[in-house]
């Protein structure tokens, strides 16, 4: 697999709009938070296979046809792409964030859209969470590759 730019503390992740039957208003956006103690990159910690497990989104509305009432939730992480993580380079005894291409995602409901029901009170999205989503890393570092 080859070298690709190393993810470090701060750096932007975009959840992309739909997670399965659910959209989102807007891609989600969060950062980054690395968990290397010791290592920098460019000034900034590098982030550890293991540190997206704790990253998550800004809160977002969101719509699961037929609850089209928005609810909100945040966008989470399921699982690193395979070009996402170093297969050689270590940092603390784990393997690095790097961009890759797209991770796996799910959507975490907060408060449940609705599904309109007149003239009874509105029906909720009975789902805790929508999976199907992904996202990417908005890299920062534009220097440093690892693999």
């Amino acid at each position: 697999m080859p070298a690709d730019f190393t993810i470090v503390n701060g750096d932007m992740i975009m959840w992309f709009p739909p997670f399965g039957a659910c959209l989102t208003m807007g891609p989600p956006m969060g950062m980054t938070e690395a968990g290397a103690k010791k290592v920098n990159v460019t000034g900034k910690p590098v982030c550890l296979v293991g540190d997206e497990m704790k990253w998550k989104s800004m809160p977002i509305g969101y719509v699961a046809p037929p609850y089209v009432e928005p609810g909100m939730g945040i966008a989470k992480f399921v699982m690193l792409g395979p070009d996402q993580k170093t297969m050689k380079t270590k940092v603390e005894g784990k393997n690095v964030v790097i961009k890759g291409s797209v991770f796996m995602a799910k959507f975490m409901v907060m408060m449940m859209a609705k599904m309109p029901a007149p003239p009874s009170a509105p029906v909720p999205d009975p789902m805790p969470f929508h999976m199907g989503g992904m996202g990417k890393f908005i890299n920062s570092n534009s220097k440093v590759k690892m693999g």
